[in-house]
């Protein structure tokens, strides 16, 4: 009768991909269990299944202020993965909450301090300069809590209204200046042809 009642809980599986933490009586303890079968005394240990996959956090409309005072709302996806040899720390400080209480406030902080370092035109003519700082901070604050930082990635900017239209209007005087300048070059290649077909004739 014991070991039908015990024996289910003495022995278990790790899939590929995951990691167990191990209790011995409710106590988190500092060997982990990788991939494969694992067999341990029941009732005395237990087993707490953690993901290693990469998963993946969005931040949706992160408000910020650029250098020039200007309101931005950014798109951020972060891919990460949870240390697999630092599982049980992260269980044992945020269990499986980690995106809600660490990822998403660093996160959120992370991008408002890199996007007060660039003008907010300057966040579209350097989006990549950007997004290395934000994935560069990241990196240095989450491997803190055992979470290792793929990639970072910006998906959008949305800025105000008035700063969008400004924007347009910039774009558009340059194209026209670009046309201004390029029918001022043909009305010379025209005009020194001309001139050199008078000389030859």
């Amino acid at each position: 009768a014991f070991i039908i009642f015990f024996a289910p809980g003495a022995i278990g599986q790790i899939n590929a991909g995951e990691r167990g933490v191990v209790f011995k009586f409710g106590a988190v303890q500092e060997n982990i269990f990788g991939e494969g079968i694992y067999f341990l005394w029941p009732v005395v240990y237990s087993v707490e299944v953690m993901t290693v996959q990469t998963q993946a956090f969005e931040a949706h409309a992160v408000e910020a202020a650029s250098h020039d005072l200007q309101t931005v709302k950014t798109n951020i996806t972060l891919n990460y993965h949870l240390d697999p040899g630092q599982v049980n720390t992260v269980y044992q400080t945020l269990r499986k909450d980690y995106q809600a209480r660490v990822i998403s406030p660093v996160v959120q902080d992370t991008v408002k301090r890199t996007t007060a370092l660039f003008k907010a035109e300057e966040l579209i003519t350097q989006r990549a300069q950007v997004r290395d700082g934000i994935d560069t901070y990241l990196r240095d604050r989450l491997s803190s809590y055992g979470i290792v930082v793929e990639s970072a990635n910006i998906t959008n900017f949305d800025f105000s209204p008035d700063f969008t239209h400004s924007i347009e209007q910039k774009v558009v005087a340059q194209q026209l200046a670009l046309k201004a300048e390029n029918d001022l070059v043909r009305v010379k290649t025209e005009a020194q042809q001309r001139i050199e077909q008078a000389k030859a004739e």
